[in-house]
Order: structure tokens, then C-alpha cells, then sequence
């Protein structure tokens, strides 16, 4: 008899695979369809399905440092207007940050954290600086944010965002501890991050 071998994707990229899945399924793309009025400019007249399935596909089949790198450089080449980013997407079309979050499947958190660095002139995740103890607070914070809008779910009857069944507090430590020593950056003790999680994240809890 042979036995069959199954060779398991990295953790981050079964996570992306994961969320790619999510963003192309047909409720998620109906939310452009039916997406609310974005801004004065009425960017989401410009957006249908195809397209939003379209630039999923290449946003999502990135690995996180690219896709921040990506989203620093949509930053660099948007149009300004009133004080606000407009990003340029097919045919040099460009639509506000709202819009451009919808239609690519980005949280808010993600989006900001990237403006932020931009701004701040970092020029990709690779690029190395000091961190104060409030910069570590962040980068954790917007890591546990990011983590649970893909993977939580809202309650309908109550504020509660919830972890799947089995997930361990001390393993998600683990695993936001990982992906920033792979990348050469620092981190938040557990202790640190238990407390911002109790802080910050009263309403994340893990399913019983």
C-alpha cells in the first residue's frame, strides 16, 4: 500500500487563501451591488462585481508585506482632493478610501495603519525603525483587529465578537509573536498583549 502524503500551505498563506475565499463568495460581492452612497463624488456608481472579484484576486493572493507595500504605493500615486485620498484603480479611475476598501475587501484598520505609515514615510513593512512602547501598542492592537475581522463573528443579539470554538488567547500570542520575529520586528510581551486585548477588545471572546 502507498501512503498518500499531504503537504500542509504555511499558516499565513491557508489564512489568505482563507480570506480570499470569503472576499469572492456571491453575498460579499452583492455588497457592492448594493453598496450605499460612499461620498460626494459617488464613487460606487463606478464599481460592479466583476471588477470587484477582479481586484480581490490580486490583492488577496499577496502575502501580508506585499499587500501593504501595495496599498503604500496606491497611496503614493492617489489624487488628493479636500484633504482626502482618492486611489487609482482600472483605467486610471480614481475613488475614495471607502469605496477602495469595498471594492478591494480591506478593513478599516488595515487601511489606516498603511496611510499611517506612509505618512509617516515608511517605505515598506521591510523598512526597519525605532519603535516606542506606544508604537508596539499599535502594531498589536491593529495585528488582534485585523486578525478578528476575518476571523470573529458579530453576534446579532449583542455586542460580542467571536473567535471560533478551540482558538487559545495564548495561541494567537503566539502566533502575532511569529509573524513579527519572521519579519525581524519587535513585539509586545504576552503580558502586554493579554492587557491591550482587555483594554481594548472587551467585546472579543472565544466561543464555548
Amino acid at each position: 500500500m502507498y501512503k498518500i502524503l499531504f503537504i500542509l500551505a504555511p499558516k499565513r498563506e491557508r489564512t489568505v487563501s482563507r480570506i480570499l475565499e470569503k472576499s469572492l463568495r456571491h453575498g460579499s460581492l452583492l455588497q457592492i451591488k448594493y453598496m450605499k452612497k460612499c461620498c460626494s463624488s459617488k464613487c460606487h456608481l463606478n464599481l460592479n462585481m466583476d471588477m470587484a472579484r477582479r481586484c480581490r484576486e490580486i490583492l488577496w493572493t499577496k502575502d501580508f508585506e506585499s499587500r501593504h507595500e501595495w496599498l503604500i504605493q496606491k497611496l503614493r500615486d492617489a489624487k488628493h482632493r479636500n484633504g482626502k485620498y482618492f486611489l487609482m484603480i482600472e483605467s486610471g479611475l480614481g475613488i475614495c478610501s471607502k469605496a477602495f476598501c469595498q471594492l478591494f475587501y480591506i478593513s478599516k484598520g488595515f487601511y489606516y495603519k498603511s496611510v499611517k505609515d506612509y505618512e509617516n514615510g515608511v517605505l515598506s513593512t521591510g523598512y526597519q525603525r525605532r519603535r516606542s512602547k506606544t508604537s508596539l501598542y499599535d502594531d498589536a492592537k491593529f495585528w488582534l483587529e485585523e486578525y478578528a475581522t476575518y476571523h470573529a463573528d458579530r453576534m446579532p443579539d449583542s455586542a460580542d465578537i467571536m473567535l471560533p470554538y478551540k482558538t487559545r488567547k495564548e495561541g494567537l500570542y503566539l502566533r502575532y509573536k511569529s509573524e513579527r520575529v519572521e519579519k525581524f520586528r519587535n513585539f509586545f510581551s504576552k503580558t502586554s498583549f493579554m492587557r491591550m486585548w482587555a483594554d481594548m477588545f472587551p467585546h472579543l471572546k472565544i466561543k464555548k
